[in-house]
């Protein structure tokens, strides 16, 4: 289960959730049971995927959190990693930046 130092992270993970369609994500994050490395990886593209739009959505000024996008993905960045790393998969972020899978 993933820890957030802010429970913001949460409701901007759920918000990129529902705008690209991946509603499996917050629940993988929530459960108990360890992730698999097909599990890792489908975080990892959803992560590189809400980057993505964040800057798009941005470049749009539109944005529901006065922090902006770039101070939240940050932190849901430090979040996901860690989640990562402790669940031991934590060089599968970086090998999904190009977006494959």
């Amino acid at each position: 289960m993933i820890s957030y130092k802010f429970p913001e992270e949460k409701a901007f993970i759920l918000f990129f959730s529902e705008k690209i369609g991946d509603q499996s994500i917050p629940s993988l994050l929530d459960s108990s049971t360890p992730i698999t490395h097909d599990d890792a990886k489908r975080i990892s593209v959803f992560f590189w995927k809400m980057i993505d739009l964040a800057v798009e959505l941005q470049q749009r000024e539109e944005c529901p959190w006065p922090e902006g996008y770039e101070f939240w993905s940050e932190k849901v960045l430090q979040s996901i990693t860690a989640f990562l790393k402790k669940s031991g998969y934590d060089r599968v972020l970086s090998e999904a930046s190009g977006h494959e899978g």
